[in-house]
């Protein structure tokens, strides 16, 4: 813990000096995530990881286990202390059927805060089949071909023609989100 010293000081026909001594007390990395979609009696499961193999590495010699919790629909605090700095990825895992939007969320940790956004709200929304319009990927490999849409799209071959092309889309991806990334922002002309 630091130690910060102030005084103030006053002028009234004689110096006075009045000095206090106090604690900074940091409060451990937490960040709040809110849970949307799941129906009632449905839950997930959400994990915090190290998202590279310096992190893992700092985290494999250091005493912080990271979390990993059952959750269902609401809002809720995760509290991490004393974790090292580093890139981390926070995931949910989802029963299968849902779309997971975002599947996660990718932010750096320094000095126990996220990098840019120190209070960033982590919101997973997730969408049951019946208001999706594809399927999650994850899903690709049990699926029926009747049940993917077809794209018209212009491609170029080899020989520099471009032709139209029908394109199969059978399912949607599910992403993340860095919340560390720098922003871009167009240049002015």
């Amino acid at each position: 813990m630091n130690k910060i010293k102030w005084c103030l000081s006053f002028t009234i026909l004689t110096t006075l000096y009045a000095c206090q001594s106090f604690k900074i007390v940091q409060e451990p990395f937490a960040i709040l995530v809110l849970i949307e979609g799941l129906a009632n009696g449905e839950s997930a499961s959400i994990q915090v990881l190290p998202a590279t193999q310096i992190t893992a590495q700092k985290l494999s010699s250091s005493s912080v286990r990271l979390p990993q919790k059952p959750v269902s629909n609401g809002e809720f605090k995760i509290e991490i202390p004393g974790i090292p700095d580093g890139y981390y990825e926070l995931r949910i895992e989802a029963p299968v059927l849902f779309f997971r939007d975002p599947k996660s969320y990718l932010f750096r940790v320094e000095d126990q805060q996220i990098l840019r956004k120190p209070d960033h709200r982590f919101v997973f929304n997730l969408i049951p089949p019946s208001q999706q319009a594809l399927p999650p990927c994850r899903l690709e490999a049990n699926r029926t071909p009747q049940a993917a849409e077809s794209q018209s799209m212009l491609v170029e071959n080899e020989q520099g023609t471009v032709m139209p092309q029908t394109v199969i889309i059978s399912c949607q991806a599910e992403g993340s989100i860095d919340v560390s990334a720098p922003q871009f922002q167009h240049e002015q002309p």
